[in-house]
């Protein structure tokens, strides 16, 4: 199996994980109450990713530790733990509010893109959320933030990054509901530099 094999694999659960409408669900909760939850994300993409792909043959860890230093949000990898040399696929979650910290936000968004450029084959997902109804939220398209987040990656020459998964999730207009949360989470293919 080749690191990209792996990635696709991910993919395929990322792709069944956000038709279930528990998750859409959860998804909004979590959006609604204006905390981070890329933590929470990540747990449910890792539990996704091992129902279906399970230990000892394939490993899912959360917050690894890289060579060289720092974290991953996620890796994945054949075996029972990441091992150098070994086929692995990384993947960086970014959480992109439609808020006053959005630049800040994608300034991150940017660096973990090019950090995974310099690990093995990665996977980036950024999960942009605005407000259906006034809000500390900015009501508007959440594809606004990816587009954002497009031009401040083609500024330091990633240039059409391959956007390999969209999906758009939409909390109903109903008094429950704080922000009424509008979401689009895009996943990126992010190869290795110079590969």
């Amino acid at each position: 199996m080749k690191d990209a094999q792996l990635r696709e694999k991910f993919l395929g659960c990322l792709k069944r994980l956000v038709r279930k409408k528990d998750f859409q669900r959860r998804l909004c909760f979590f959006a609604d109450s204006v905390n981070s939850f890329e933590g929470w994300l990540n747990w449910e993409l890792a539990w996704t990713f091992a129902e279906k792909h399970r230990w000892p043959e394939y490993s899912a860890t959360r917050e690894s530790r890289l060579e060289g230093g720092g974290l991953a949000d996620l890796v994945l990898a054949v075996g029972r733990e990441y091992q150098p040399g070994k086929p692995s696929c990384h993947v960086e979650t970014k959480l992109l509010w439609a808020n006053a910290n959005r630049p800040k936000m994608l300034r991150y968004a940017v660096d973990d893109y090019r950090r995974l450029q310099g690990l093995s084959t990665g996977l980036m997902l950024v999960v942009a959320v605005s407000a259906g109804r006034p809000s500390p939220l900015k009501v508007e398209a959440p594809e606004k933030t990816l587009t954002l987040y497009e031009m401040a990656l083609s500024k330091v020459g990633i240039r059409s990054p391959q956007a390999a998964f969209d999906c758009r999730i939409s909390a109903p207009l109903k008094g429950e509901w704080y922000l009424s949360p509008r979401i689009h989470i895009r996943a990126y293919r992010v190869d290795p530099t110079g590969r």
